[in-house]
């Protein structure tokens, strides 16, 4: 059972339909529930209490301390590491940290879960529900950006799992929130993964568990307050209720005798019954029965729903496909299938909505009409009317019927215009599905068209077939794909931040109170620096359009972001300090930074701000202390050093140690280039008078053969090799890195080993340098083996679902519900084929350069012609 399935089929205030979950709920107890669950919270609201909480936590899962008489036991982190105690407690120490530094007040900083299952702990059974577990959670948490750690117990009779998450989103920066929905989602993904692993468990709601076991009991005993019993289905689905597009959506189902029952469980009752049109069915109602439902207000309550009971009549359908033939051939019979043969004679005829507004006429003239024989042969005159212009029969039968029937305008009119809603909501509804295709189309056909590793007769041949299957799907262009083509264009030019910023003034543009905190918050999630001019204006405009909205519900919005304005002014000032103190004495640098003191006080929007301000500021104070003390006098002393240092090289060379000479010079060397770099640090004033002693050192290094452009370049090659060296760690650390980062660290790791030679490190350094790529590079090797493994799984997936496909092409049937069943089947493995292909292109570069990866997007677009005979759409 898929989640996004489970979700998909669930009434809009019911129950869920999927039938894997209600064969969860009546399986005899033969499967068990998943229990998981929230075991405690800690909040920054209790002080040091919080921090103590978290300890105790920490300890508590893994048996650390005194007063467990366990072994500690090692707990696993996200990334699949198992922590030692000083890892842990190192582990736990940061996140205290980043608790006291980022945390507001009443925060939940961590949120401690309990996964269960009733199983004996055997090993195998721990070593089972341990690989479930990790798998879970790396689903649940880790793919969302959450860290976490979590221990398996086992020291009682059902083993179990304490995780602890933090609630702060490493990647979005968001908190962790929880609701009912979450809980069933986590339930069904953690069954998912324990019955992979040989178990059997399900995951469903308590409330269905009472209802189907009260129903069970209860059945048959109400009495029924609607029923229907052998009659013909027509037609059934989801549309606005009485097809008036003012009502909210319902469910209905028209039957042969004219009526049409609406409801929101008949969908359940059709779907479990497995009907389909043309069926003899038995429709009733079972009394009521108790649903969750929200009211107006947002709050769930306990409603009564009438209990649908829809039955397929076997005996009665075996009968009519005796009789029927015979009975048509004498005119002498025509009975509730009538819509069902009309529909099969009209379906494409230009007068088929004429013949429905006919039919839906004399169902209304059978209300109050006695002669039943009339009635019948005006049926079968339409019925038999396949070419209506040439025929006068079945106008005269119903004119006859509707003028002895006594009808009244206002009911003829009345039935048109129910057949006319019907038939404006099914336009509608197969209207948007070609609109939906078209636009997904055009957006193919765009990627098509922009793309620069499409050869340019391929490009044609692509295109080609995607114009062919526009015309299909639309001949007369009713969607108009030129308007949704320029429309796609426009926002594909508009950047991923220009998107967030829009989206965040429209959150506080809909708001109902919008207040000052509001503001602030969009404020700060706003961005205009990696804008280009056009996407600013469109910014500006869709801001001043939102602060106006906000100034009309009464706040000062205009007023707020004037003085947010000043405020960003003199936070953008402090960040250029730095530059700006470097070209100022240490006299003029103090003013400056006690000018921005002072104003920090007045633009500051709240205390918050005030403190993160004043905070920079102190920095770039400590910075104009270092300069002004510390680094001058440590740059002097190292100069002093090195010149005496010169007097050692010249005894080294008088006695002959010219091995050890050599090394010192390099030695000093190296120390000049990093001073000559230091003292950029400097203000003028303090490399000026530095200056000379410098050069004096430099003079005398050259003079002795020092070659210091040589010593900068080994320099700047150790540099690159320790930044080549922790970009490979990055990708290795990534949760899933994209293949191209991990071949290119690959081949980043080869570079930097045959530069170690180069660089000015010495041969320990070397050492412990080639050690360590060696190791990063061997872990590269195995990410790219494990994804080269999947990418050829996938392409075997791909020409597995093309062959189902072409088979599926292959069967031959008149019947529109196979048809239908079988266009359903290959659409689904048209979606399923289309994901693993994204799976595919996203690691094509594992296959080499670019012809292999033509060769591979050729035969994926060989693969996926199957799928184009079946699209398009009949009105």
């Amino acid at each position: 059972m898929d989640l996004d399935d489970l979700q998909s089929r669930r009434g809009k205030k019911g129950r869920f339909h999927l039938k894997s979950y209600h064969q969860d709920l009546s399986d005899g107890g033969q499967k068990k529930e998943v229990m998981f669950k929230v075991a405690s919270t800690i909040k920054k609201g209790d002080g040091k209490n919080a921090l103590k909480s978290v300890a105790q936590s920490f300890d508590y899962i893994t048996r650390n301390g005194e007063k467990f008489e366990d072994e500690f036991i090692s707990p696993e982190d996200e990334m699949g590491n198992k922590l030692t105690l000083e890892e842990m407690n190192e582990l736990r120490k940061k996140w205290e940290l980043e608790f006291n530094e980022n945390e507001k007040e009443k925060a939940r900083l961590m949120t401690h879960f309990v996964l269960s299952v009733d199983e004996k702990p055997t090993k195998k059974n721990i070593k089972k529900f341990d690989n479930a577990t990790r798998d879970f959670l790396r689903e649940r948490f880790g793919k969302e950006g959450y860290e976490y750690i979590y221990v398996i117990h086992t020291d009682n009779d059902k083993p179990h799992a304490h995780v602890i998450i933090k609630n702060h989103n490493i990647e979005t920066n968001k908190k962790f929130r929880m609701d009912r929905e979450w809980f069933l989602d986590s339930r069904i993904m953690a069954k998912e993964k324990l019955n992979e692993q040989g178990f059997n468990y399900k995951a469903t709601l308590k409330r269905d568990r009472v209802f189907k076991k009260e129903n069970l009991k209860t059945k048959g005993n109400e009495q029924n307050e609607v029923e229907q019993k052998g009659v013909e289905l027509l037609e059934f689905g989801s549309a606005p209720y009485q097809f008036d597009e003012e009502n909210k959506p319902s469910y209905y189902v028209s039957l042969g005798n004219g009526s049409t029952i609406w409801g929101i469980g008949l969908e359940e009752a059709i779907t479990d019954a497995k009907v389909k049109i043309g069926d003899k069915i038995t429709v009733r109602s079972e009394g009521h029965k108790d649903v969750v439902v929200d009211n107006k207000d947002g709050e769930k309550i306990t409603a009564q729903r009438v209990h649908w009971i829809v039955e397929k009549n076997a005996e009665i359908e075996k009968t009519e496909k005796i009789e029927k033939e015979p009975e048509q051939k004498k005119g002498a019979r025509v009975s509730d299938w009538f819509d069902a043969q009309l529909k099969k004679v009209a379906r494409n005829d230009e007068h088929y909505e004429q013949l429905q507004e006919w039919k839906q006429i004399l169902f209304e003239a059978k209300k109050n009409y006695t002669d039943r024989k009339s009635l019948k042969e005006a049926k079968q005159q339409i019925i038999d009317l396949e070419a209506y212009s040439k025929k006068n029969a079945s106008p005269a039968a119903f004119a006859k019927v509707v003028r002895e029937s006594g009808l009244t305008k206002e009911q003829i009119n009345k039935a048109r215009a129910k057949v006319k809603k019907r038939a404006n909501h099914q336009n509608k509804k197969l209207d948007a599905q070609i609109r939906s295709s078209i636009t997904e189309l055009v957006r193919t056909e765009i990627a098509i068209g922009l793309s620069g590793t499409i050869e340019a007769k391929e490009k044609a041949t692509m295109l080609n077939v995607i114009e062919q299957r526009k015309r299909l799907i639309d001949p007369y262009d009713k969607a108009n794909s030129g308007a949704i083509k320029s429309r796609l264009m426009k926002e594909a030019n508009f950047s991923k931040e220009l998107d967030k910023n829009l989206a965040e003034t429209r959150k506080v543009y809909r708001s109902r109170q919008p207040d000052e905190k509001a503001l602030h918050r969009m404020f700060r999630q706003t961005s205009t620096a990696s804008l280009s001019e056009g996407e600013r204006k469109v910014f500006d405009k869709e801001l001043s359009k939102t602060l106006d909205e906000v100034e009309s519900k009464g706040v000062a919005a205009w007023s707020i972001y004037k003085k947010w304005q000043a405020q960003k002014h003199i936070s953008e000032k402090i960040a250029t300090l730095p530059q700006r103190l470097d070209k100022l004495d240490n006299q003029e640098s103090q003013k400056l930074i006690n000018a921005i003191s002072k104003q920090i006080e007045k633009v500051a929007t709240s205390k918050r701000d005030e403190i993160r301000m004043q905070k920079s500021l102190e920095n770039a104070q400590r910075e104009l202390d270092k300069t002004t003390q510390s680094n001058r006098s440590k740059i002097d002393i190292d100069v002093k050093k090195q010149l005496i240092s010169i007097k050692s090289y010249d005894k080294k060379i008088d006695e002959a140690q010219e091995h050890l000479a050599k090394r010192q010079l390099f030695a000093m060397s190296k120390a000049y280039v990093a001073m000559k770099d230091n003292i950029e640090q400097l203000s003028r004033h303090d490399r000026q008078s530095i200056a000379p002693k410098l050069e004096k050192l430099e003079s005398e290094l050259v003079n002795r053969g020092a070659n210091i452009g040589e010593t900068r370049t080994r320099g700047s090659i150790s540099h690159d090799v320790k930044r080549q060296h922790k970009s490979i760690e990055e990708v290795i650390k990534m949760e899933r890195p994209p293949i191209e980062r991990v071949l290119e660290a690959i081949g980043q790791a080869n570079a930097a080993k045959g530069k170690l030679n180069e660089t000015d490190m010495t041969v320990t350094e070397r050492r412990e340098t080639n050690k360590a790529l060696n190791i990063s590079r061997d872990q590269a090797l195995l990410i790219k083996q494990a994804r080269q493994q999947e990418f050829d799984n996938n392409m075997k997936e791909l020409k597995k679902v093309s062959a189902k496909v072409a088979e599926l092409q292959k069967v031959k049937t008149n019947s529109s519900t196979e048809r239908y069943a079988i266009n359903k089947q290959i659409g689904t493995l048209e979606k399923r084929f289309e994901n693993t292909a994204k799976e595919v292109k996203r690691d094509i570069a594992i296959v080499g350069g670019t012809r292999a990866q033509f060769q591979v997007n050729r035969e994926i677009i060989e693969l996926a012609k199957g799928f184009s005979k079946s699209q398009g759409f009949t009105r």
